[in-house]
């Protein structure tokens, strides 16, 4: 069962967003961005209390067996949450890498 956005070759594919942020401006943030289609709503997770370490481990519980989950982000703390949890992570910096995952995204 999957959510936000297809993959091809019938492999289905989740989108999970984990942000530092509060929800309801993630959320707005989304929708601002026109990539809230992309994120199922249980698939959005807060770390801002609990870590992003908590959150990844939590992606690995839901999701254990998933072929491959690649974290996208911009600092030190998810690069090694990524790595501490086994996931593919793919640092973004640039206006121009932040294209890239919203075309990947939709």
């Amino acid at each position: 069962s999957g959510s936000g956005g297809g993959g091809g070759g019938g492999r289905t594919h989740v989108n999970v967003l984990v942000t530092n942020g509060e929800l309801v401006p993630t959320l707005a943030k989304l929708m601002l961005f026109g990539l809230h289609k992309s994120f199922h709503p249980s698939c959005i997770m807060s770390a801002r209390e609990v870590g992003k370490t908590v959150c990844f481990a939590e992606i690995v519980r839901r999701f254990r067996g998933a072929e491959k989950v690649v974290a996208i982000g911009d600092s030190k703390e998810e690069e090694s949450a990524a790595t501490r949890c086994g996931f593919h992570f793919v640092k973004v910096s640039t206006p121009a890498d932040i294209r890239l995952v919203q075309n990947f995204l939709q």
